[in-house]
């Protein structure tokens, strides 16, 4: 725009020494023919600032991982004249949405509508603000520009997918015979507990057929044994340092793996501690399948704000004596520092599973940071810690149920 202004103030100064040393019809009218201009500029568009207006939608507002949601913006003009110069700025440039909301500038002839459409393919889960943040429009002599604040952004809703695991490893410490693991085939059937609504996930010899026929809907049976097992899950919550796309991908695939595995211990009446840090540890327990949802919307919301290192969570997460036969470690930061305390609960005689996150595709290593990650992947295998490494496109079905 001030390049704009300074091309005026010399076509003016050539009008003005044009009319002094030519006087004439000619040199007057282009002579006010320049002065009037920015009038007649500053007051069309201050016209058309005040005429136009906006629609926008969004069709699905609450979505799950992996389905579409269609966006819709319209500059609508009603007037008998043309829109010029409008440029429409939106939300979201600063999420995963990027590339479709870089501004746009356009021009909107009489009677018509200035229409865009966006098909936004919600591949993580996340609460996104989209939709219209401002539209500017400029004077045709690009001097000023108008800005209409959009107060009312959209949203949308990303929940994260459950992926349903068949099997994964039930360790347990009260076997009558010494220590094991179990499977659905093992599952200590000597006392029915309770009865509860089929979840997705449980055997077909849970079903309770007579009972499930005289109510009309599936119903399966909880036994108590001489066999119980419990889980603790540690999620690393660190805030890492890459790029928002990079690390919403990361934390996507943390939470996903999370609740594959909330999922499935808890379908199977396994008791879990679900911990993460925060600004001190999150601690929520759960012990039957009624608890899912609400440990699911709890790792929906987490936040990956921890200031401290995942080995230190750990060192503050296990403090107090956790009396569980597994403990699983979720994380996409290797480090030597979590050798120490993530071995000395072998030593203690837990299960332990590390499920490592590996960012590679997304954050090239060189061969020193390959070497070093494979060196504390195997370290922990020589200790019998259960080692998975899931990449960042991996099936994670695929990958666990090894």
């Amino acid at each position: 725009m001030q390049k704009n202004r300074v091309i005026y103030v010399l076509v003016l100064a050539l009008a003005i020494t044009f009319a002094y040393f030519y006087k004439g019809l000619v040199s007057s009218m282009f002579f006010y023919t320049i002065v009037l201009l920015p009038v007649v500029s500053l007051g069309y568009t201050f016209y058309v600032y005040n005429k136009f207006s906006y629609l926008q939608s969004v069709d699905k507002k609450f979505v799950t991982k992996g389905d579409e949601v269609r966006f819709n913006v319209d500059i609508v003009n009603e007037t008998n004249i043309l829109y010029p110069y409008v440029e429409i700025l939106f939300y979201g440039v600063d999420t995963i949405f990027k590339k479709h909301f870089m501004a746009k500038k356009i021009a909107v002839l009489p009677h018509t509508k200035g229409r865009y459409y966006f098909e936004l393919q919600c591949q993580y889960k996340g609460y996104y603000e989209v939709g219209l943040k401002q539209i500017q429009m400029r004077d045709f002599l690009g001097f000023v520009s108008f800005k209409y604040q959009v107060f009312e952004p959209k949203y949308i809703t990303v929940y994260p997918r459950v992926i349903v695991l068949d099997v994964f490893p039930i360790h347990t410490n009260k076997l009558s015979s010494g220590e094991g693991t179990l499977n659905d085939k093992e599952e200590d059937q000597v006392t029915l507990s309770d009865i509860r609504k089929y979840a997705y996930g449980d055997s077909i010899k849970k079903i309770h057929w007579k009972l499930s026929a005289k109510k009309g809907e599936i119903i399966v049976k909880n036994f108590d044994g001489a066999v119980t097992a419990s889980t603790a899950i540690l999620l690393d919550a660190t805030r890492n340092p890459y790029e928002v796309l990079i690390n919403t991908i990361i934390e996507d695939k943390v939470v996903e793996v999370a609740i594959a595995l909330v999922h499935y211990y808890l379908t199977h009446n396994v008791e879990i501690d679900l911990l993460y840090h925060q600004e001190e540890i999150i601690r929520q327990t759960a012990k039957d399948y009624s608890y899912f949802e609400s440990l699911y919307q709890m790792l929906f919301k987490m936040r990956f704000k921890s200031e401290i290192d995942f080995a230190d969570t750990v060192k503050l997460g296990l403090a107090e004596t956790i009396e569980k036969d597994t403990i699983i470690f979720i994380t996409s930061n290797l480090d030597e520092k979590m050798y120490s305390p993530i071995g000395m609960q072998r030593e203690l005689g837990h299960e332990v599973i590390l499920i490592y996150i590996s960012p590679e595709e997304l954050v090239p290593q060189d061969a020193t940071q390959k070497e070093k990650k494979q060196t504390i992947l195997l370290a922990l295998q020589e200790v019998n810690v259960k080692v998975y490494e899931v990449s960042i496109n991996d099936d994670i079905k695929k990958i666990l149920e090894c």
